[in-house]
């Protein structure tokens, strides 16, 4: 569960978020939606933890796993050793089956940079689904896939996290759309 209370957040005298309260569990898949510049990246880091200069309060019950913008990979090492950076006891059958879920076969000992954008965001994907964790955060993490592979990945989301506390940040209503298909939704705008 997360749980936001009274948050504002200012850049220099700027408020990016003012007095924002929510709760996010696992009854819901949680998305957060908003115009550019809103302050979504902004929250999510409060809620990781790595930006205290705020007001108000901000409880994260146990483990985060994070999908973020950027893919965050280590380019000039393999898929596999990018993949036990979360998981020590990771070992390559489980991995390359995880893979496989995703449309993703044969490339554990490949180099991340030899990868296309598609394979790297799924990559990232699998990477946070196969740590251990409570709460799973994903910022814009369907962006730069076609459309069957985006449901693919979603789907994939959707088995993994089962009362799992999934936020999502995303500017695609066809992606929440797909999510409340399956799930009920919970949509907080910032």
């Amino acid at each position: 569960m997360i749980q936001l209370k009274s948050i504002t957040k200012k850049f220099d005298e700027k408020i990016i978020i003012d007095n924002f309260s929510a709760e996010f569990d696992s009854t819901y898949i949680n998305f957060i939606t908003g115009r550019s510049g809103i302050g979504k990246t902004t929250l999510l880091r409060i809620i990781m933890g790595l930006d205290n200069d705020y007001e108000g309060v901000c409880n994260v019950d146990s483990r985060i796993s994070v999908v973020f913008q950027d893919n965050a990979l280590c380019d000039n090492m393999s898929v596999y050793l990018n993949l036990k950076l979360t998981t020590d006891n990771l070992n390559k059958k489980i991995a390359s089956d995880e893979l496989k879920k995703l449309g993703l076969n044969n490339i554990l000992d490949t180099n991340i940079s030899q990868l296309s954008g598609g394979m790297k965001r799924r990559v990232c994907i699998a990477r946070s689904l196969l740590s251990e964790f409570d709460n799973l955060i994903l910022d814009e993490p369907f962006k730069g896939l076609d459309s069957d592979t985006k449901e693919l990945v979603m789907d994939y989301v959707i088995n993994k996290t089962k009362n799992k506390t999934v936020l999502i940040v995303t500017h695609d209503s066809s992606e929440i759309d797909y999510f409340s298909k399956k799930l009920p939704v919970n949509i907080t705008n910032l």
